[in-house]
């Protein structure tokens, strides 16, 4: 997560009801996902669950990766 700089403010924050909160905090990597002050905390668990998604090998992996 990271704060945007003032002059970057601008985009709606994705939890809140459509265009009623300006968003203080982006995405870490590509943002697509906004969030003002109070929705922080959603944010912070949204990016700890694409980690653990990213960081998940299948058997393939385990197989291919593993051996080396």
């Amino acid at each position: 997560m990271k704060r945007l700089k003032k002059k970057q403010i601008g985009p709606w924050c994705s939890y809140c009801e459509p265009k009623t909160t300006k968003a203080t905090h982006r995405q870490d990597g590509f943002a697509d996902i906004f969030c003002c002050h109070n929705h922080r905390y959603e944010l912070i668990l949204n990016e700890q669950e694409n980690r653990k998604i990213d960081t998940h090998m299948t058997e393939a992996d385990y197989e291919t990766w593993n051996s080396l």
